[in-house]
C-alpha cells in the first residue's frame, strides 16, 4: 500500500493525537527511567541487560514503573500477562518487541501426533491431559467448534471434544483428513494474552506505548463471566488514556484487540485476523468500545471463513460513557477484508470515517461511506483489475486511465487520488509508453529500473524477462521503492545460463523485491554489495550458478517466505548483515542451506524456515567458522530457528523445468510459517472442484418413507438428494451447507422400487498452496458419475412404536418401557421412524438431537413430554446453541419440552432448526431465555420449511426474536406467547408476497424497555401477512407502538436505507388494518398474566427491569412456567372476539 505523510490523511484532531503520542516517544528515548529486557533464554537475574533478561513478559511488566522502558527479544512466549500498570504524561511506559513482528505471546501448544478413532470415519484422537480451551487449524486458519460428545464431534468438521477422564482429545479437521496437515495448535490458557487495567487509586491506564508484539491462541471453551469483556482478547485494555497500540497483531484468538472505554488512545498499523468468538458476535478483530477521541489508523483485519454480521470487523461501538466524555473517534486509512467497517451507538456526525477500505465477502459499512472510503466486494474481478494498481494484493491506488478518476465532484473518488507513483511491465509493453497503467505498461525491467525512484510501486506482470533487475535508485524509509509481481502473476526472470546476477540491489537502501521467479542465472539469483533496509520477499531463486541469494554489508535485511532450490552452492549467504531477518523460507538444497559470519549471527534472527530432509549435504547450517549437520545441533548451539522444520517439503507433482512447485495435501508447510503463514512464497488459492461424495445409505425405510444420509467430507457444502422411480431421478431435495448430510422423503408408493443419488450441487472450493495462479489450476476437473443407489419400499406400514427416554436410562437397553428406558434423546432420534413417539420422562436433558428420519401426514413422529412430567433441556450452562435440528423432514412434531440455557451464536444456529421439509408442528414448548449476561438465541429459526406450525408456545427473551422464518410459506403461529424479546418478536423474511405467515390468538407482550422503537412483527412482504385476534401488551399506547415493519408493499420497496441494514416502513395497528386488511379485531391491552401485572415505560433501568420483568432477585431467577403467563380469566384480554381465548388455551395444558 501506498505510504502518504500523515498531514495527508489525517483530520486535526487525529493528527494532534498522533503527534502528542510521538511526542510521548521521544520522552521514552530521551529520559526513560530503566530499561528492561526479556529473552527466551532468559534466567529471571535483574533485566537490565540482554544478557541478564528475565525469562518472563509477565515479570517484567509487573515491574514496570513510569518512564520505564521494556525490550522484549525476538521469539516465543507461552504465557497469559495481566498487569495494573500506568505510566506519566511526562513519562509514558514502554512495551516494545526489538523488533515489531518477532515476538508471540502464545496461549496455545502445538498439537500431538492424532491417529483415527477406533470406530469412527473422520474422527482422531490424541493423548492430551491438560483442559483444552480451543483448537485451531493453522493451515486454513480456522477456529474449531468444542463439543460435548464424541458423536458430535464425528458430525461437525472442524470441531473437538475432550475426555477429561480418559486424557484424550478427539478433533473432526475442516476438510476431514489427518489432523498432522493441518498444523492444530491447542489452546490451555483460558485468559488473555496481555490485560491491563488500572492500578489501584487510578480511574484508568494511562500514559502506554505497546509496540510490536503479537499474540496468539487465547480461547475459553466456557462462558467467560467478567463483565466488559466476555470474551478473551490477545491485547485487552481497560479504561485505556492516552494508550498507543502500534505495529502489533493478534490472530486465531476468540478476541483480537480490545479498548473499552478508551480516551485520547490510538491503535495504528496493527494486524487481526482469524479471530472468532462463541461469546460475542462484534468486532472480534479490533473493537473500541464507548471511545472519546480515540483513532483508528491504518489497521487490517482479515476473515478467512464464512461468518454472521459484524463478527470479524474493525468496530467503534457503544453508548454513553461512564465518565460522560465524549463518544467520538476517528477511523481513518483500515483495510478490512472479508469483513466490515461498524460504528454503533452513541456516536454523532463528529466521528469521523475516512478513508477506509472494506472488500470481499462480506464487505459492508455500517455507516453509509463518503466519497473518501471504498466499499467493494467483488475486488478480484476483471474491471478491479483495470481500476486499482492490484486489488488482489490490496492496493487500491487508481490507475492512471482508471474510468473512475475525476467522478466525485472532479475529483478522484476513493481514500487514494491518483499520483504518478505506480508503474506496470508487461513483456507487450513499451518503454516509450507512460507506464501508468496496465493498458500502457513498459516493456523493459531495466527501463523500470532506471525511472524508479522513492515513493513508486513497480508491477511487473505475467511473462518472462530475460534480464537482470537492478535498481538504479534507493527509496527512503517513509518512501520505499517496490517491484512486485501483479496480482497472481508467474513473472520470471530468465538468466538462460548466461547472464550472471538475478536482481542486484548493491548500494541502494529501502528496496522490496517480491514475488518473483529468479532462475538460471550464473552466480546468483539475488544479490546486494553494500546497502540497508533490503527486502526479498515470495521469491523463488532456482538453478542460480553460485549461491542463491548473497549479501554483504547489508544492515537491516528481510529475506522472508522464498524458495532456495537446486543452487549450486548455498542457499542463503550472509556477510557482516547486521540486524537481518530469515523467516518463512523454504531451503530445498544439496549445499548448505545458511552460510552467515560472526558478525552477521551477533544480531540474527531467523526462525519459521523449512529444511528439505533426505538431502546430502555436508552441513545444514555454516555459522562462524562452525559447520551444523542437523536442525536440532543449530538451534541448541545458536538459539536460532526454535520453530523451524526439516521435512519434505511435499510437492504437488513438482515440475522442474517449469519451476512449478506447488504443494501438495500432505505438505508440511501450511500455517507453520510466522503468524500461521505458509513457509514459503506461496499463495492460498480456492479452486474449483467437484464435490467428493461418501457413505451414502438408506437410514430408514417405512411403506411411504425414506431418510436418506450421506457426506461431503471435504467440504461444508448444500447437500442436493435426486430421487424417483426412474434411473434419472426426477425429484430434488435440498440439504443446509455441511458436511453430513440427511434427507426425508414422503409421499412414496408401498412396495415400490425407487432410485436416488446424493450430490452436492456445483463446484466446492478446495484450498490449494501455490507459488502463482495457473488458469489450469482453476478448471473444473473432469468427474464420472456413478450409478443411483436403489432401495424398495414395504408394502405394508410398520407399526408404531412408542420408546422411552430417562435419565436413568442406558442407551443400550431397548428402550420400549419406562423400566426398559434410553439416556438420551438424541439416541432415540437416531432409531425412530415414521409412526414412532418418543416418551420423555421427568429430568434434564443436555444434548443436540438431530431428527434423521421423516413422519409423514398419517403416520408423524412425535418428541413428547411424558404426561405429567417436566421435562427440561439444556444448553449445558450456554455451551450449546440447539437442542433440536430437523434437517429435510416432515410431521415431525416437539411437544411438552422446556427450554433454557442455551448459547446464541449466528453461525451455530438456534434452540430449534429447521431446514426444509414440511408440516412440522412445535406445541406446548417453553423458552426461558433469562440469564444474567449476554445475549440468548431465538427459539425457533425455520428455513425453507412449508406449513410449520407453532403452538401454545411461550418464548422468553431471545436475540433477535422468539421466531425466525427465512422463506417459509404457510407458517401457522398461534396461542402463543411472546415476552421481553430482545428486538422483536418474530420476523418473517418470504421472497413471494404470497407466502402467507398466520398469526392469531397469539399475546405479544413488549420487547425489552430499550428497544421499544422496533415494530413487534418484521416481513419482506406486507401482503405475507394473515393476522387477527391478537393481543399486544405494550410499554405505549397504539397510536405510538409499531406493529409491524415491512420492506415492501404491492411489491415495491418502502422505508429507507438505515446504518447497516435497509429499514422498512414502520405501521401501526390502524396501518395494518387500513393498508392489509388484518389484525381488524386485535386490541392493545393488559392481559393480567401473572409474571407482570404491568409493564415498565421505555428506557426503564435496567436493574429495574431485571427485578421487576425478569423476577431477579439480586442472585437467581424466579422459576417459571405455562400457569405464569395464562391471561386473567376474568380480564377483557382473555378471549378474542370470536370467543377463542388469547395467549395460551388453558384446554391445550390438561
Amino acid at each position: 500500500m501506498p505510504n502518504h505523510s500523515l498531514p495527508d490523511l489525517l483530520p486535526g484532531k487525529a493528527v494532534l493525537a498522533i503527534l502528542v503520542l510521538a511526542a510521548i516517544s521521544v520522552v521514552v528515548r530521551v529520559g526513560a527511567a530503566a530499561e528492561y529486557f526479556v529473552s527466551r533464554s532468559g534466567d529471571n537475574t535483574d533485566g537490565l541487560s540482554e544478557k541478564t533478561a528475565f525469562s518472563s513478559v509477565g515479570k517484567a511488566i509487573a515491574m514496570l514503573k513510569p518512564g520505564d522502558v521494556l525490550t522484549i527479544l525476538p521469539g516465543e512466549y507461552f504465557e497469559a500477562v495481566s498487569a495494573r500498570i500506568s505510566g506519566d504524561p511526562q513519562a509514558p511506559i514502554t512495551i516494545r518487541a526489538e523488533r515489531p513482528g518477532t515476538v508471540l505471546l502464545r496461549g496455545d501448544v502445538d498439537a500431538p501426533r492424532f491417529h483415527r478413532a477406533q470406530g469412527l470415519q473422520y474422527t482422531y484422537r490424541a493423548d492430551f491431559t491438560p483442559r483444552v480451551e480451543g483448537v485451531v487449524e493453522r493451515s486454513t486458519r480456522r477456529i474449531y467448534e468444542p463439543m460435548l460428545s464424541l458423536a458430535e464431534v464425528e458430525l461437525a468438521p472442524a470441531s473437538f471434544y475432550q475426555d477429561s477422564q480418559a486424557a484424550r482429545l478427539y478433533v473432526h479437521t475442516s476438510d476431514s483428513a489427518p489432523p498432522d496437515r493441518h498444523a492444530l495448535t491447542v489452546s490451555v490458557t483460558n485468559g488473555f494474552g496481555l490485560l491491563l487495567t488500572p492500578p489501584p487509586g487510578s480511574a484508568t491506564v494511562h500514559d502506554l506505548v505497546i509496540d510490536g508484539l503479537s499474540f496468539t491462541g487465547y480461547h475459553a471453551r466456557e462462558f467467560p463471566p467478567e463483565p466488559g469483556s466476555r470474551n478473551r482478547w490477545g491485547l485487552h485494555v481497560v479504561m485505556g488514556e492516552r494508550v498507543a497500540i502500534r505495529r502489533s497483531a493478534a490472530f486465531l484468538n476468540i478476541g483480537g484487540i480490545f479498548l473499552l472505554a478508551p480516551a485520547d488512545s490510538i491503535v495504528e498499523d496493527c494486524c487481526a485476523f482469524g479471530n472468532r468468538s462463541r461469546f460475542l458476535d462484534l468486532g472480534n478483530n479490533i473493537l473500541g468500545w464507548s471511545v472519546s477521541d480515540t483513532t483508528f489508523h491504518r489497521n487490517t483485519v482479515e476473515s478467512f471463513w464464512k461468518s454472521g454480521a459484524s463478527t470479524d470487523d474493525i468496530t467503534f461501538y457503544g453508548g454513553e460513557r461512564y465518565d460522560k466524555k465524549p463518544a467520538r473517534g476517528v477511523m481513518q486509512a483500515n483495510l478490512a477484508i472479508h469483513a466490515g467497517l461498524m460504528i454503533k451507538g452513541a456516536f454523532g456526525t463528529d466521528t469521523q470515517q475516512t478513508q477506509n477500505i472494506v472488500i470481499g465477502r462480506g464487505a459492508y459499512f455500517y455507516r453509509p461511506p463518503d466519497a473518501t472510503n471504498l466499499l467493494l466486494p467483488q475486488h478480484e474481478s476483471p474491471q478491479a483489475r483495470q481500476i486499482y494498481a492490484d486489488p488482489l494484493n490490496f492496493d487500491f491506488r487508481l490507475q492512471s486511465d482508471a474510468p473512475l478518476r475525476g467522478q466525485s465532484d472532479g475529483k478522484d473518488p476513493g481514500p487514494y487520488p491518483y499520483r504518478d507513483e505506480v508503474f506496470f511491465v508487461s513483456p507487450t509493453g513499451d518503454d516509450s509508453a507512460a507506464g501508468t497503467s496496465l493498458r500502457k505498461p513498459w516493456r523493459t525491467l531495466s527501463h523500470a529500473a532506471r525511472c524508479a525512484g522513492p515513493g513508486h510501486t513497480v508491477y511487473i506482470t505475467a511473462g518472462e524477462y530475460a534480464e537482470s533487475l537492478a535498481p538504479a535508485n534507493s527509496g527512503t524509509a517513509d518512501q520505499p521503492i517496490r517491484f512486485l509481481r501483479h496480482g497472481r502473476d508467474r513473472v520470471v526472470l530468465d538468466g538462460q545460463d548466461r547472464i550472471p546476477l538475478g536482481v542486484d540491489l548493491s548500494g541502494r537502501e529501502h528496496i522490496e523485491v517480491g514475488g518473483l521467479l529468479v532462475h538460471r542465472f550464473t552466480q546468483c539469483g539475488v544479490a546486494a554489495n553494500q546497502g540497508s533496509d533490503l527486502k526479498v520477499r515470495q521469491v523463488l531463486i532456482i538453478g542460480s550458478g553460485g549461491d542463491g541469494a548473497r549479501f554483504s554489508s547489508v544492515a537491516g535485511l528481510v529475506f522472508d517466505h522464498n524458495l532456495l532450490r537446486d543452487n549450486r552452492t548455498a542457499g542463503l549467504f550472509l556477510e557482516n548483515c547486521s540486524q537481518a531477518a530469515v523467516t518463512g523460507n523454504v531451503f530445498d538444497l544439496g549445499g548448505p542451506s545458511l552460510i552467515c559470519d560472526a558478525a552477521t549471527l551477533e544480531s540474527l534472527w531467523s526462525d519459521c524456515n523449512a529444511f528439505a530432509s533426505g538431502g546430502k549435504q555436508e552441513a545444514l547450517v555454516a555459522a562462524a567458522d562452525r559447520s551444523f549437520t542437523s536442525l536440532p545441533a543449530w538451534q541448541q548451539a545458536a538459539g536460532m530457528d526454535p520453530t523451524s522444520i526439516a521435512s519434505e517439503i511435499g510437492y504437488r507433482h513438482p515440475d522442474p523445468e517449469r519451476c512449478d512447485f506447488a504443494l501438495g495435501p500432505e505438505s508440511p508447510l501450511p500455517g507453520r510459517g510466522p503468524h500461521a503463514s505458509v513457509i514459503g512464497p506461496f499463495l492460498r488459492l480456492a479452486v474449483k472442484t467437484p464435490v467428493a461424495v461418501e457413505n451414502v445409505r438408506v437410514h430408514q425405510l417405512t411403506d411411504t418413507t425414506a431418510a436418506i444420509q450421506w457426506w461431503t467430507p471435504k467440504t461444508a457444502v448444500a447437500g442436493m438428494l435426486h430421487y424417483g422411480e426412474t434411473p434419472d431421478c426426477p425429484n430434488t431435495v435440498e440439504t443446509p451447507p455441511g458436511s453430513f448430510h440427511t434427507a426425508g422423503l414422503v409421499g412414496l408408493k408401498p412396495g415400490t422400487k425407487y432410485f436416488f443419488r446424493a450430490a452436492g450441487p456445483g463446484m466446492a472450493e478446495e484450498l490449494r498452496f501455490a507459488p502463482y495462479e495457473v488458469n489450469a489450476q482453476t478448471q473444473p476437473e473432469t468427474s464420472t458419475t456413478d450409478p443411483p443407489g436403489t432401495f424398495a419400499t414395504p408394502s405394508q406400514r410398520p407399526a408404531p412404536r412408542t420408546f422411552h427416554v430417562a435419565p436413568t436410562g442406558d442407551d443400550a437397553r431397548s428402550g420400549l418401557s419406562a423400566t426398559d428406558a434410553w439416556r438420551s434423546v438424541a439416541h432415540a432420534a437416531g432409531q425412530v421412524r415414521a409412526g414412532d413417539t418418543v416418551l420423555i420422562h421427568a429430568g434434564t436433558y443436555e444434548e443436540y438431537v438431530l431428527v434423521r428420519a421423516t413422519g409423514d401426514e398419517q403416520s408423524p413422529i412425535a418428541f413428547r413430554a411424558a404426561p405429567g412430567e417436566t421435562v427440561w433441556m439444556e444448553g449445558s450452562d450456554r455451551f450449546r446453541t440447539t437442542a433440536f435440528h430437523l434437517v429435510a423432514t416432515h410431521h415431525v412434531h416437539i411437544d411438552g419440552i422446556r427450554f433454557r440455557h442455551f448459547r446464541y451464536a449466528p453461525h451455530s444456529g438456534d434452540v430449534i432448526n429447521i431446514f426444509g421439509g414440511s408440516d412440522n408442528v412445535v406445541r406446548r414448548c417453553f423458552h426461558d431465555g433469562r440469564e444474567t449476561s449476554g445475549y440468548v438465541g431465538n427459539f425457533i429459526r425455520a428455513s425453507g420449511t412449508r406449513r410449520l406450525s407453532v403452538e401454545n408456545c411461550v418464548m422468553i427473551n431471545g436475540m433477535g426474536e422468539g421466531v425466525t422464518l427465512y422463506n417459509c410459506p404457510d407458517v401457522s403461529v398461534r396461542n402463543c406467547v411472546f415476552y421481553n424479546n430482545f428486538i422483536r418478536a418474530l420476523s418473517a423474511w418470504n421472497f413471494e408476497p404470497d407466502a402467507i405467515v398466520a398469526l392469531s390468538h397469539n399475546l405479544f407482550c413488549d420487547t425489552i424497555p430499550e428497544k421499544t422503537g422496533n415494530a413487534f412483527i418484521r416481513l419482506n412482504h406486507l401482503e405475507n401477512l394473515r393476522s387477527d385476534h391478537n393481543a399486544y401488551f405494550a410499554r405505549k399506547g397504539p397510536a405510538e407502538r409499531r406493529l409491524v415493519e415491512t420492506a415492501k408493499i404491492g411489491g415495491k420497496a418502502v422505508g429507507y436505507q438505515a446504518p447497516g441494514t435497509y429499514r422498512g416502513a414502520d405501521l401501526l395497528l390502524a396501518d395494518v388494518q387500513r393498508q392489509a386488511g388484518q389484525e381488524a379485531a386485535s386490541v392493545f391491552g393488559n392481559p393480567g398474566i401473572r409474571v407482570a401485572r404491568e409493564l415498565l415505560p421505555p428506557g426503564a433501568p435496567e436493574s429495574q427491569w431485571r427485578k421487576t420483568e425478569m423476577h431477579w432477585d439480586g442472585r437467581t431467577f424466579q422459576p417459571w412456567d405455562f400457569t405464569d403467563f395464562l391471561a386473567d380469566p376474568a380480564g377483557p384480554l382473555a378471549r378474542a372476539a370470536d370467543g377463542k381465548p388469547v395467549g395460551l388455551d388453558p384446554a391445550a395444558f390438561p
